[in-house]
């Protein structure tokens, strides 16, 4: 009978799936998103608000020919501004948690070892896989969504 050998993980550690959420999760402005609503959407607001405020009003004032008679279109170009900044933010932080998700739900890992021409795949052992499909389903899902 041959014993049982673990198997190591040849995928190196900044490209495991566990160690790119660990980093998503810690990094700006990723960790909003794991927080609660009301903490998310403050964080979107002040983010769109000041854009809009420091931004897109100085550009739309000095931009226009006539600001000071039409202060409705400056507000609106200001406040479009805002909404696009944090449209382009969510959006961002959407396609970053459901990347991480979609490595950690996979049973695969595909990784590069020195560069983008030696690409490897590497099978997760049913305990990586346990875990990493546990994280995901928990974290990385109700992050995205």
């Amino acid at each position: 009978m041959v014993p049982h050998q673990k198997q190591e993980c040849p995928v190196p550690l900044d490209q495991q799936p566990i160690n790119e959420y660990r980093a998503l999760s810690n990094s700006f402005p990723f960790s909003w998103a794991s927080g609660s609503l009301v903490e998310y959407c403050a964080r979107l607001f002040a983010t769109g608000a000041s854009f809009a405020l420091f931004v897109g009003l100085p550009v739309s004032w000095f931009g226009s020919v006539g600001p000071k008679s039409e202060p409705l279109r400056l507000v609106l170009g200001a406040a479009s501004s805002g909404f696009f900044v944090v449209t382009l933010a969510v959006v961002r932080m959407y396609l970053g948690w459901a990347y991480v998700g979609n490595r950690l739900l996979s049973a695969t890992v595909e990784y590069e070892e020195t560069g983008w021409y030696d690409g490897q795949i590497w099978v997760k052992t049913a305990e990586v896989l346990a875990r990493d499909r546990l994280l995901g389903s928990f974290s990385c899902e109700a992050s995205a969504h």
